[in-house]
């Protein structure tokens, strides 16, 4: 099975949906616009959002597609050909269903509805989410921000700055983000006021002691339910010793503070846990092709072993599988361990070091149930 899966992937590439014309030939630069045209019809698209995704004005596009675009247009063609051959690729994709609930997903939806409940309008309550890369955190939060209209979504960054963070609250919420720090406080502050709002910030481990601070002030005091999720980094700010010079305003924090939930270490709970096998089948069981039981096994352990990527890596094992030639000519009706252990091998992923540690977790897993049910 050596280089099966990157040579199916090395074909994928190769394919053209569309070529670079000949600027200077009149029909072929015609016939061109004609296929950038039926591109947006048949997906959906409007010029704008072409435009916003190859860096140009909606303005621009409109031109090009009459014929009277006068800039460069060597290199608008070149870029419009280069992303309708992405998006082919990509749409080629075989790809599972959208959001799923799984366990995580319950969970992390039990943790804010809970904070949700004990909040006051005289004051906010806070939980925290942590938990490291691949858990799937950040589209749990964005799906219950799409299912409950009072509550905002923000991911923020490393080393934001305070300014910076309350820049992206502020857009979030419709407000004017062009403010001094100060104003934009204030600004939110006003805005949240009795609105009994829930705000969801992400990816928030790089926050510091000040700008937790401001967040307790300008978002609890105000009668909202803030949840903040990360990884480690993000607990073991909020828990440091209160004695800690800099640190006593975190005992403000911590006493507004509901839940942590800690991903990492529920995932490792061998007595059910997160990431069941209901949850792997519903996410990885799709395409027609099923996941054999240690192939289901397998990425079990490794969306339950630290620094694997979790979810992440499975989609990606998943996905790489499902587009391999031998998928698409209906060769491949199940995907079992060995092939999963192939996939990430060819591949080269971070996680194939981590492998010895996941599959003898998978095959102890296997042997204890057999037992059982012996």
């Amino acid at each position: 099975m050596v280089n099966w899966l990157h040579n199916g992937m090395e074909q994928d590439a190769r394919r053209i949906e569309v070529w670079m014309p000949n600027i200077k030939n009149p029909q072929e630069m015609k016939e061109f616009r004609g296929k950038v045209q039926k591109f947006l019809d048949k997906n959906h698209v409007t010029q704008k959002e072409l435009g916003d995704r190859c860096g140009v004005s909606v303005t621009t596009i409109n031109l090009f597609l009459k014929g009277k675009y006068k800039g460069d247009l060597k290199k608008l063609t070149q870029t419009l050909t280069d992303y309708i051959n992405r998006f082919d690729r990509r749409s080629r994709r075989e790809k599972g269903s959208g959001y799923i609930e799984t366990s995580v997903a319950k969970a992390i939806t039990t943790v804010i509805k809970n904070t949700e409940t004990f909040t006051e309008p005289s004051e906010g309550k806070v939980s925290v989410i942590v938990g490291d890369a691949g858990h799937g955190k950040s589209k749990c939060l964005q799906e219950y921000t799409k299912q409950h209209l009072n509550s905002i979504y923000i991911k923020l960054h490393t080393s934001i700055s305070g300014k910076a963070m309350f820049a992206k609250i502020a857009e979030a919420l419709g407000l004017d983000r062009h403010a001094t720090l100060d104003k934009l406080k204030e600004t939110i502050g006003d805005h949240l006021a009795k609105r009994e709002m829930t705000v969801l910030l992400d990816e928030c481990s790089g926050l510091g002691v000040r700008q937790l601070d401001l967040l307790r002030q300008i978002i609890t005091e105000n009668g909202c339910t803030l949840i903040l999720a990360g990884n480690g980094h993000l607990l073991n700010t909020i828990n440091q010793p209160t004695t800690r010079h800099g640190y006593e305003c975190m005992d403000q924090l911590r006493s507004r503070m509901l839940r942590a939930l800690n991903l990492d270490e529920v995932a490792a709970d061998g007595d059910g846990g997160l990431y069941t096998i209901d949850d792997i089948r519903k996410l990885y069981d799709y395409g027609g092709i099923r996941l054999s039981k240690n192939g289901a096994d397998t990425l079990k352990q490794m969306c339950r072993t630290p620094q694997t990527g979790r979810l992440r890596t499975c989609s990606v094992v998943v996905a790489a599988l499902h587009n391999s030639k031998q998928a698409k000519n209906g060769k491949l009706k199940e995907i079992s361990q060995a092939l999963i252990i192939s996939a990430i091998e060819q591949l080269g992923l971070p996680v194939a070091s981590l492998l010895p540690m996941v599959i003898g977790r998978a095959n102890t897993v296997a042997r204890q149930t057999a037992a059982k049910t012996a």
